[in-house]
């Protein structure tokens, strides 16, 4: 039986909820993507929901 966590991960952009700021038309990880410039990277955050009280 396959885990519900790799059942339930985004299989392409797209399927990513709530990263407003980094996937999204014209935004930076989409543009890396689609220019094909991926690097090894570490994303740092609070998990879960976005932060709103900036």
């Amino acid at each position: 039986m396959e885990p519900l966590a790799l059942k339930l991960r985004p299989k392409k952009l797209e399927d990513v909820i709530g990263q407003n700021d980094l996937i999204g038309e014209n935004k930076v990880l989409s543009n890396l993507v689609k220019n094909k410039k991926l690097f090894s990277m570490i994303l740092y955050g609070k998990p879960g929901i976005p932060e709103f009280d900036r």
